[in-house]
């Protein structure tokens, strides 16, 4: 059975990419043939360009572009290695000559369903699709913001309600669209959290760095967590990784070895949504600042509050005096029932195509 599923992959962005490789991966063990649909465009993948639109050019640009250039190559690697896609879909024409190719169409996970980052795309409401029984959303994201997700419902309503299942993956969102669309919202985990430990470790790198040392991945840039790092670091005598300026990072910046700082680490300062997920998976002394200069991060906090993880968020420059223990095993209790929910729901999109 063909499932086709648009989602964000051609975002060089560790987490985006990550998730796309589980879905399909989990969709493959369940016994389906996914592809992701290899849409291309150049409003949505501008970010993404060696030199950005409106950046500042200056001394550090050189480095940027050539850090850039050799992350760019090594996620294409692992993505043509390691993720089905469909021949590339350019326009509304591809999409007419695509849409009888798959029993199922899929959008999901990440953040495709808000609007900042999709700019209008109406692709990622399957608008393409004209047998509404083909459509589902697998965690389908907002962000968390309940404004952005009446700003979605404000604009795309009507593609919306054509879902047969309508699967979110912020539960402070779950409400208000069950308001409009009734019992067929539900919230499913994001797709990394689908794969075991063991699963992403087997294709982890390995270890990058020989001395003890704290990852420290962000996204956005932050002065607070550097701050907090650096602490954390000079406290314990471990060294610190950073995704945003160490050059050991710099040399060994593909997927396999993003999951290999991740994994390897002593422990993790994220401000990362996959960030934190990874943590919770790796089972990891972490800290998360959930208050950026970007907001406030409701999708880690979320996902902290569903397996009853607390006390990791950033408050200060300064580390507890006393590390966090989590309890693993009922942590992992709690992401398992998660897990299972979501994977009886992936099962049910095959069971009904095969019907």
């Amino acid at each position: 059975m063909k499932i086709g599923i648009l989602t964000f992959h051609r975002s060089y962005n560790y987490g985006a990419i990550l998730q796309a490789y589980a879905l399909t991966k989990k969709l493959k063990d369940l016994g389906a043939d996914p592809k992701i649909i290899d849409f291309r465009n150049e409003d949505i993948e501008a970010p993404t360009k060696l030199v950005i639109k409106g950046e500042k050019i200056d001394f550090k640009t050189p480095v940027r572009v050539i850090f850039r250039y050799i992350r760019h190559k090594r996620i294409n690697n692992f993505i043509n290695s390691n993720i089905p896609l469909s021949q590339p879909v350019r326009d509304e024409n591809d999409f007419r000559i695509i849409e009888k190719e798959y029993d199922r169409y899929i959008t999901g996970s990440d953040q495709i369903w808000n609007n900042t980052h999709i700019k209008g795309k109406k692709c990622f409401f399957l608008d393409f699709v004209s047998d509404n029984r083909k459509k589902y959303s697998y965690a389908a994201s907002i962000g968390g913001d309940l404004k952005k997700a009446k700003e979605t419902v404000k604009l795309y309503s009507k593609y919306i309600d054509q879902y047969q299942v309508i699967s979110l993956r912020e539960n402070n969102i779950k409400e208000y669209f069950q308001s409009l669309y009734g019992d067929k919202v539900r919230c499913d985990v994001d797709p990394v959290l689908l794969l075991s430990k063991e699963q992403w470790s087997s294709i982890a790198s390995p270890r990058l760095h020989k001395n003890k040392y704290i990852f420290m991945y962000l996204v956005p840039s932050s002065s607070h967590i550097h701050k907090f790092a650096r602490n954390f670091a000079k406290r314990n005598g471990w060294d610190l990784i950073n995704n945003k300026s160490s050059k050991e990072f710099f040399n060994h910046c593909g997927i396999e070895d993003f999951l290999s700082w991740l994994y390897n680490a002593e422990a993790i300062v994220t401000n990362s949504f996959h960030g934190t997920a990874f943590s919770i998976l790796f089972q990891k002394e972490f800290y998360v600042e959930l208050n950026a200069n970007i907001g406030f991060n409701f999708r880690s906090n979320q996902l902290l509050e569903a397996v009853g993880i607390n006390s990791v968020e950033i408050t200060s420059d300064n580390p507890p005096a006393v590390p966090i223990r989590h309890d693993y095993t009922k942590i992992n209790q709690k992401l398992e029932v998660l897990r299972e929910n979501s994977l009886d729901y992936l099962k049910s999109i095959i069971k009904e195509s095969n019907n």
